[in-house]
This record gives C-alpha cells, sequence and structure tokens, in this order.
C-alpha cells in the first residue's frame, strides 16, 4: 500500500455447542446452539511495530432460522514492537461486552439482560523460536 506498511485480515465463521460462562461464583450452562464470527485486521509499519485488533461475535439460531442477531462481542486491540523474529514486546486489551439484542431475550435464559462483562490489559514479552530443518 505505502511500501512501509503491510495489512492483513482474517475472516472466521464458527459453531459454538455448548456454552459455560462461571460469572461470580455461579456456572450458567447455556444449552442453545450459537455461532461465531470474527474480523481480524493488523498492519506492520516499517518491519518492527505491529498494530492489531479483532471483534468476535456470538449469536443464537432463533427457530428454524439463522439471523445475525449477537448476544455478546469480544474485542482486542493491541501494539507490538517487533526486535527479531523470536522476540517482541507488546500490549493488548480484551474486553467481553453483552450486546442487547432479541436473540439473547427470547431463549428465555437471560430474561433482563446478558450480564457478562469482562475486560484485561496485559503487558508482554514474547520469546520463540522456529525450527527449520
Amino acid at each position: 500500500m505505502f511500501g512501509f506498511i503491510a495489512i492483513s485480515w482474517a475472516l472466521s465463521f464458527g459453531l459454538v455447542p455448548l456454552q459455560t460462562d462461571n460469572v461470580q461464583k455461579s456456572s450458567v450452562v447455556i444449552e442453545k446452539c450459537a455461532t461465531f464470527a470474527e474480523l481480524e485486521v493488523s498492519a506492520i509499519a516499517w518491519d518492527c511495530l505491529r498494530v492489531f485488533g479483532s471483534v468476535e461475535t456470538y449469536q443464537f439460531f432463533q427457530g428454524e432460522n439463522f439471523t445475525f442477531s449477537p448476544y455478546r462481542a469480544d474485542y482486542i486491540f493491541g501494539a507490538e514492537f517487533i526486535f527479531n523474529e523470536n522476540i517482541r514486546i507488546g500490549v493488548d486489551h480484551e474486553c467481553d461486552h453483552p450486546v442487547a439484542s432479541g436473540a439473547y431475550l427470547n431463549t428465555g435464559i437471560y430474561e433482563s439482560s446478558y450480564n457478562y462483562l469482562s475486560g484485561e490489559t496485559r503487558v508482554y514479552i514474547k520469546i520463540g523460536a522456529t525450527v527449520k530443518e
């Protein structure tokens, strides 16, 4: 694109056959089939700075039909400084939020709202190696 920036993206879809949320010392098993969709983006500038983010949504099947009506969205964003192919230093933040939609309200599982919230920020050093033959 600009010669010094490389941009990548990925789109994933999948099935969640069983979910368990352990929140506030209570365990809720959701026995409804759900799906997820994830969109990831990443940009590397000057071969040493990586900025990334993703959003993952979860949605239930409603009756016999599938509609995109998410009940939860998980977000990740962060940045890494790449020293070489084996060492990275970075920071990222993940937060998970309920989405106010009819998908979970019509299930009878969470009548008032889907109350799952979480968040964390990490500062890290990642050390790795690639084994070559």
